[in-house]
């Protein structure tokens, strides 16, 4: 059971008990003053949160007393950010579309930005960014990927495999939607001679996005609206077993 979580939404911070998960509450706490804010994304670390603040930065929170939360720095990044994932003292984020920053929070007092990667863009804009094995992967013009055993020097690696829109691993394979197609699978346990395994057609729509979990995927599609739902436990002959239409737009 966790005893406790912060989550964020546009321009505020909530922070909600849930140690009885069937009967979350809100907790009410002084609201740190952050002026103007628009967040996105949290990462809690060693009793600190960081919080992304699209256009400004990461906000940096104590919060060893989740009901007395305090601002304590503010690491400057006026860049239009879409993703945040954090390892250790070490936080990634995508930015721009076009950027892959790396800071440095081992000091949570003033943390500092080490790194910030030009990426080529694909087809679509990244969105977010898959990290395993110290090593970062999206995708831009094809699968990117960066060696990041060391974090102040990311390192791009020669990998050849293009049409990647989307990107989730599992173990050595690699899921992806590409659009007007399908879902694609390739075995990348060799980045450097990656194989492809298979091509599942989605029945209806042009797909954008999709989520991987276990034995399953979920593909969102496009004109129409829709969803598909794809058994990958044989990742060499997926079954799309069913595709529902949606009244709106799937971001996500």
């Amino acid at each position: 059971y966790v005893t406790g979580a912060q989550i964020t939404g546009p321009d505020m911070l909530t922070v909600i008990d849930i140690s009885s998960p069937f009967n979350p509450t809100t907790v009410e706490f002084p609201k740190p003053e952050f002026g103007p804010n628009n967040f996105h994304d949290i990462y809690i670390h060693d009793g600190y949160a960081y919080i992304q603040d699209d256009g400004r930065g990461i906000r940096v929170l104590d919060v060893g007393d989740p009901r007395t939360p305090k601002l304590v720095a503010t690491l400057e990044m006026p860049q239009t950010m879409y993703c945040m994932h954090g390892t250790g003292e070490v936080i990634y984020l995508c930015a721009q579309e076009r950027y892959l920053n790396v800071a440095d929070v081992s000091n949570p007092d003033a943390p500092v930005l080490t790194a910030s990667v030009g990426i080529e863009p694909g087809v679509h804009s990244y969105s977010s960014i898959v990290l395993k094995d110290q090593k970062a992967f999206f995708n831009g013009t094809g699968l990117q990927v960066y060696d990041l055993s060391d974090p102040e020097t990311p390192e791009k690696l020669p990998v050849s495999i293009s049409g990647v829109d989307t990107v989730a691993i599992q173990g050595d394979l690699l899921y992806s939607t590409l659009g007007e197609w399908g879902l694609d699978i390739w075995d990348i346990g060799n980045l450097s001679e990656p194989l492809f395994v298979s091509r599942t057609n989605f029945p209806i729509g042009m797909p954008h996005d999709m989520s991987h979990d276990g034995q399953w995927v979920v593909g969102i599609a496009n004109k129409p609206y829709s969803i598909t739902v794809i058994d990958v436990s044989d990742p060499v002959n997926p079954v799309a077993t069913d595709s529902y239409v949606l009244n709106d737009y799937a971001d996500s």
